[in-house]
């Protein structure tokens, strides 16, 4: 009996994950699904938890908590993961699904190019471009120009993809984020 019970706290905590993600959606974080739509969500409008489909008909399954940006600590983890099972294992992308939750300090990593040109993230972070400037763009999504292939591998849009989906945990610091504080 036990057992199931911990089967159901790990089904209802996805749906508590998926649901805490969903409501940031459309305010500037970057969409579940590299191919999905980024409009808002109507009020009354069913929220889209289709990506928990594609997450329960993995194989294997990883949640990486990214609570501080770690110069993209939590992209690169993904990435590696993501090739060690298919050395170990001889997966495809199809059977590893893997969740990026941004929380805390890791929240500007899931946050839109967007809000990075509205809020002073790079001066939050220090974080710099090539020039020294700081990001006016979320660094750790799309690869810059001239990128090499394995930079580009280790972004965000480039895992998304592969089946990674990251997410944000709404708390203190992104909504302080969305609100401009």
């Amino acid at each position: 009996m036990a057992h199931r019970h911990h089967a159901q706290d790990r089904r209802e905590f996805l749906e508590h994950l998926g649901v805490a993600s969903a409501a940031i959606l459309g305010t500037g974080a970057l969409p579940l699904d590299a191919a999905a739509s980024s409009r808002p969500r109507a009020l009354g409008e069913p929220w889209d938890m289709s990506w928990l489909e594609r997450l329960k008909s993995a194989t294997y399954r990883a949640v990486i908590d990214a609570s501080t940006l770690e110069e993209g600590y939590a992209p690169d983890l993904a990435n590696g993961l993501i090739h060690d099972f298919h050395e170990a294992h001889g997966t495809s992308d199809d059977q590893v699904r893997i969740v990026i939750v941004a929380r805390r300090g890791g929240t500007p990593l899931v946050l839109g190019d967007a809000i990075w040109e509205k809020f002073p993230l790079g001066e939050d972070t220090k974080m710099t471009d090539g020039d020294g400037a700081p990001y006016r763009r979320n660094p750790f999504y799309r690869p810059r120009p001239g990128a090499s292939p394995e930079s580009a591998a280790n972004k965000l849009e480039s895992l998304q993809k592969r089946g990674v989906f990251p997410l944000m945990r709404a708390q203190n610091a992104g909504c302080a984020y969305m609100r401009g504080q």
